[in-house]
């Protein structure tokens, strides 16, 4: 073993997972299995030894460890940690994220992929699995979907104000010195891009979010 290991602590409710885990430290003369724990409740009771590195479980028997990750901050700032979890699903990536976590693996992720994922996070880098990764990308993608639909242009914007002051159709094409066609066009288009069905949603809306 190297004079100065990696040290590891893990806390996951399965005993066979903690196990296996285990077992592929072990073959890695960098690393160094500290300590592992069943529950939060353990962990604090018992205290934790020296160590470079968390894996913490999301979900255990005493629910999910998203309450114990800001004290975890707080008590441990040098400490990476890092999600190793069988949730995909965009809640729990997300608040991970917005919690500031070290990095989030998948339990699926294979043996040589983890001790990858370890050594990156130790020297301050980021890491999360492919199939978390591709939920992050597609939640962005989706995400800037969304907001590409609710840009308004200015000519739109405009449309919006003077359907909010009473005006018609036919009267804002003649004010604008439009066609009442492309004004139409223009007010299906914004209906369209916030989902909206009618004139009156519309105006509601722009009330509402401060465009009147």
């Amino acid at each position: 073993m190297n004079q100065n290991p990696i040290k590891v602590i893990l806390i996951d409710d399965h005993e066979l997972f903690r196990f296996g885990i285990n077992k592929i430290l072990q073959n890695e003369d960098q690393f160094h299995l500290s300590a592992e724990y069943n529950s939060i409740d353990e962990l604090t009771g018992n205290g934790i030894p020296g160590f470079d590195l968390a894996l913490l479980d999301i979900s255990l028997s005493e629910g999910d460890s998203f309450d114990y990750i800001s004290t975890f901050r707080k008590t441990y700032p040098k400490a990476k940690l890092i999600i190793l979890s069988s949730h995909t699903e965009e809640f729990y990536i997300s608040r991970a994220i917005e919690m500031k976590v070290d990095g989030y693996i998948h339990k699926d992720t294979k043996p040589d992929e983890l001790l990858m994922a370890l050594k990156k996070i130790n020297i301050g880098q980021k890491y999360f699995s492919q199939n978390i990764s591709e939920v992050m990308f597609n939640q962005l993608y989706s995400s800037n979907s969304k907001a590409e639909n609710f840009q308004l242009s200015n000519r739109e914007k405009e449309i919006i104000k003077l359907l909010s002051d009473g005006l018609s159709s036919k009267e804002i094409a003649d004010q604008l010195f439009l066609s009442h066609r492309t004004v139409e066009t223009h007010r299906a288009n914004v209906l369209k891009k916030l989902g909206l069905k009618n004139s009156s949603e519309l105006i509601k809306y722009a009330v509402k979010s401060g465009l009147v």
